[in-house]
């Protein structure tokens, strides 16, 4: 039903009214991400009860669920209590409306051989809403998950687990399910980077190792990091404030070290590992098993060396899970450059809390939210991003257009 739903949406409606209906559609999913950023945190169910007013319990009517719409028609405060309603909400709505239909015209709108089609691959175009429908569905789920992944770490300074589990659960299943669609072009790869060879046998052989160290940890044989945290920290203070991070680097390094030595064993055994592969769902699983080991790998990396040089932890954990996620969806290149562009919106809020002077104003936000950020311009700005490094240098111009399709 939902294919022939969405054939239908591709086939009768033009392109402004399937934006229109894109941009509401994004906007529904940020009412969603609104109740996980609220629930979540309070260990509440997001499915029950209905929504309702925080302070009175007065639930909302169909029309005041409207995703923005609602908020306005409530001028902003409950008809129960009159008690303001956070503008937090609207706000989010409207972000992810428009994230949503921003992607979606440049993954099936723009004019081939435009800029702003070398923000998407052609694969996108060529198979169309209905042949990218689970590919698509991932897209959906990180940009839901991560957004509510930063509303809960900048308001709490907690990235819950739950959350970048399932899109990195979602991301993997996406692209097997995609690999069976019979309608996808087989002339062309889909729009996730393609790990061959060596490259190949390391990402099995560091699955495997990252399979046996959650084990090994669930087992007792590796110890959790920062077990005692509780007993040093008061409630509301930053890990930044524990004594002891550095001697909590080693069980981490001896996790870091199962998926290590997975990764060697798999390289010496290249020349079984690194054959093709029998079918295609296999590839593109490891093409996305390589995105989620290179994205938790680079920030975790940071973590543990910044944490041993300066003696206080250096990233959360949390944000390893964040990079690891959205590697699932978007291969191993994205969350790279991600983490390279997340140092600049993080600058921008300092230098502006400077600017601002009010102590009551500034406020150290986590990381995790930049990487969001560091993410979304990954996404909506790859044209830009692909010209600025062919300015700096940072890639040469014969090169260009393949980096900007990232085919």
């Amino acid at each position: 039903m939902i294919l022939l739903a969405a054939a239908w949406f591709e086939m009768a409606l033009p392109a402004v009214v399937e934006g229109f209906f894109a941009f509401w559609f994004g906007a529904a999913v940020g009412s969603f991400v609104n109740v996980l950023a609220y629930r979540i945190p309070e260990g509440l169910s997001v499915i029950r009860p209905p929504s309702r007013c925080p302070k009175c319990g007065r639930l909302l009517t169909a029309r005041e669920n409207l995703p923005v719409i609602g908020w306005l028609l409530l001028r902003g405060k409950c008809r129960g209590c009159s008690q303001p309603i956070s503008i937090q909400y609207p706000l989010v709505e409207l972000a992810v409306g428009i994230v949503t239909v921003w992607l979606y015209v440049m993954l099936y709108h723009v004019e081939p051989g435009g800029w702003w089609a070398g923000g998407t691959s052609r694969w996108w175009r060529a198979a169309g809403l209905t042949g990218s429908l689970p590919a698509a569905a991932g897209l959906v789920v990180l940009i839901g998950g991560m957004a509510a992944v930063a509303l809960c770490d900048a308001a709490r300074y907690l990235v819950p687990m739950s959350i970048v589990r399932w899109v990195a659960g979602v991301g993997l299943a996406s692209w097997v399910v995609q690999s069976s669609f019979s309608t996808r072009p087989a002339s062309l790869w889909p729009p996730i980077p393609a790990v061959a060879g060596t490259w190949q046998a390391v990402t099995i052989g560091a699955s495997i190792g990252l399979l046996l160290a959650n084990v090994m940890l669930w087992k007792g044989w590796i110890r959790r990091s920062f077990a005692d945290y509780e007993q040093f920290v008061a409630e509301g203070e930053t890990l930044g404030d524990y004594p002891h991070a550095r001697r909590e680097m080693w069980p981490e390094l001896a996790f870091i070290g199962v998926i290590a030595l997975g990764a060697v064993a798999g390289w010496l055994s290249r020349g079984t590992l690194g054959a093709p592969l029998p079918n295609a769902a296999l590839e593109v699983l490891v093409a996305a098993l390589a995105g989620y080991l290179c994205g938790g790998a680079i920030v975790w990396l940071v973590r543990v060396a910044g944490t041993l040089a300066f003696g206080r932890e250096a990233m959360g954990l949390g944000d390893v899970h964040i990079l690891a996620a959205a590697g699932a969806v978007l291969g191993w290149r994205d969350p790279l450059v991600a983490f390279l562009v997340a140092p600049f919106p993080a600058l921008a809020w300092t230098v502006a809390q400077r600017l601002i002077r009010a102590p009551s104003a500034r406020r150290e936000l986590p990381f995790g939210p930049y990487l969001v950020i560091g993410l979304a311009v990954v996404l909506l700005l790859r044209p830009a991003l692909v010209d600025l490094a062919q300015l700096l240098q940072w890639i040469p111009a014969d090169s260009a257009a393949t980096v900007r399709a990232y085919e």
